[in-house]
């Protein structure tokens, strides 16, 4: 999820540099906080042993912990950047419908520059950047029409397979149906939460930007952005991923976690999707390459020569 996160946010500084004050507070909020938090329970996981800075796996893990906390502080703090998306809130809130209605095909096509990984990027333009995004938001002002697209595509569906270009994808009906699914929930949030805004600001007035209420609802805000992130990353890239991420089960349990955290309820997911993601984390260990959407080779350490520095050091 942070993953899908990143990605667009990092190519929407070339296509759409306009709206990345928003978008960059919201990823360096939700990311650092992300991986804080699956740092945590990994150490619930390990126990005492996650104390250790010696011995167990010569401290690595405790290393992990400390070099982690540091990011929320370097990337402006949580609150800067609840803060940054909290301004928006309102505008988009009242904005989102009328520019989803007014714009479709436009805001379609800039999410597909973005999310489309073999699509070739501008050069960066920082004279494109603005203090203030005018009410503009393509990650998910564009569900809509990501949804759309998920459709058609299972509408074309006949032997469970999608074909574009020269690639063949195979798309598991029920996997498909399951990212249809969750996406039209993912929506409804979207619509949910644009009314809860404007019942709070509408009560709470001017006293609505430093409130409580704005903070937790600029949270949820890049909750709902990383779970789009996930739905437009794969709609529009799947074809250029290895087989395992084109599958689509890691999209099915990145939505459900995303839309549990804004429900505090578990979606129902089939545990054969665990499973294989397991199984895939497995494989891509075994392999040294890192857990990605693209698995980049590890570093490779000659075992002789670590051991060789760390008798130096001791």
């Amino acid at each position: 999820v942070c993953d899908s996160m990143a990605t667009g946010a990092v190519r929407a500084l070339h296509a759409t540099p306009e709206q990345m004050r928003l978008y960059a507070a919201a990823v360096k909020y939700y990311v650092p906080t992300s991986v804080e938090e699956v740092i945590r329970r990994a150490g619930v996981i390990l126990g005492a042993r996650h104390y250790l800075r010696e011995g167990h796996c010569a401290g690595a893990f405790q290393k992990l912990v400390r070099d982690s906390s540091v990011l929320s502080i370097f990337h402006s703090g949580t609150f800067l950047n609840l803060t940054t998306v909290g301004m928006y809130l309102g505008e988009l809130a009242n904005r989102r419908a009328t520019a989803v209605r007014q714009s479709t095909e436009q805001i379609a096509q800039r999410v597909a520059a973005i999310f489309t990984l073999s699509h070739p990027l501008p050069a960066f333009d920082a004279s494109r950047l603005k203090v203030y995004t005018r009410g503009r938001d393509d990650v998910l002002y564009g569900l809509p029409s990501t949804l759309s697209r998920l459709r058609r595509l299972k509408d074309s569906l006949t032997t469970f397979t999608d074909v574009q270009g020269e690639v063949r994808v195979e798309v598991q009906v029920e996997v498909l149906d399951e990212i249809i699914r969750l996406t039209t929930e993912l929506c409804q949030e979207v619509e949910a939460e644009d009314a809860r805004q404007r019942e709070m600001e509408a009560q709470l007035g001017n006293a609505y930007g430093t409130s409580p209420e704005m903070f937790e609802q600029a949270g949820r805000y890049c909750v709902l952005h990383a779970a789009a992130s996930c739905v437009h990353l794969w709609a529009h890239s799947r074809a250029h991923m290895e087989e395992f991420y084109r599958g689509g089960e890691w999209v099915v349990l990145g939505l459900a976690r995303q839309l549990k955290k804004l429900r505090g309820v578990s979606e129902a997911v089939a545990a054969e999707y665990y499973e294989r993601v397991a199984e895939q984390l497995e494989r891509l260990h075994a392999e040294q390459r890192s857990f990605a959407l693209v698995p980049l080779h590890l570093a490779q350490a000659d075992r002789r020569e670590v051991e060789e520095l760390l008798s130096a050091a001791v």
